[in-house]
């Protein structure tokens, strides 16, 4: 029990170590990063709304004018690195202020702790893929080809611009779905639903 009970505290004091770091590095984002939680889960419906309209719209425009895949990506990479110079120097203080409370600072803190356990879930993941790689090579040859294939058909019967929106749309909706508890909500009426329907 005291063994467990020192590997407990050495892994959180592991987590909020890269917590803190995530913190230091995005700290030039931290206004930036506290309004759009607020606005990824739900706090703020209005801004909500203009963001599901704007993400619409760009795909719409996206489908009217059919640019080019390789221009879509330098697109994509031109305003991730006009974002990351302007956002955080120039429209976050214009638009958001310089005003931070404790209530920010705290918002902040959860923040960096909410994307740094994502971070620590998908280099588990990662590393469960390797393992299985190394240790069962046929199921992993398996997998992974079914998957691949899985995808091909889908890409090649669905529209990927559709595939994209709905990708997209999904990851907009997940934070205030996953916080609702809105998923589990549906699966549980559908269970009572299937047992009383027996």
């Amino acid at each position: 029990q005291m063994q467990s009970s020192n590997s407990e505290q050495t892994q959180l004091q592991v987590r909020e170590s890269r917590a803190s770091q995530f913190a230091v590095a995005l700290q030039p984002w931290r206004h930036v990063l506290v309004r759009a939680d607020a606005v990824l889960h739900w706090e703020r419906p209005l801004a909500f709304g203009c963001l599901l309209a704007g993400l619409t719209l760009a795909f719409a425009l996206m489908a009217v004018a059919r640019p080019a895949p390789l221009a879509c990506l330098t697109l994509l990479c031109l305003l991730a690195v006009t974002a990351d110079f302007a956002v955080p120097k120039l429209l976050a203080p214009l638009l958001l202020g310089e005003s931070w409370t404790e209530a920010d600072q705290a918002c902040y803190t959860a923040v960096c702790r909410r994307l740094s356990a994502r971070g620590d879930s998908l280099a588990a993941a990662i590393r469960r893929i390797f393992a299985i790689r190394r240790y069962r090579p046929r199921a992993f040859a398996l997998g992974a080809g079914a998957a691949l294939l899985a995808v091909a058909l889908i890409g090649a019967s669905v529209s990927g611009l559709l595939l994209g929106y709905v990708a997209a749309l999904g990851a907009l909706l997940w934070p205030g779905v996953s916080r609702y508890g809105l998923l589990r909500r549906a699966l549980s009426d559908l269970r009572h639903s299937a047992g009383g329907g027996k």
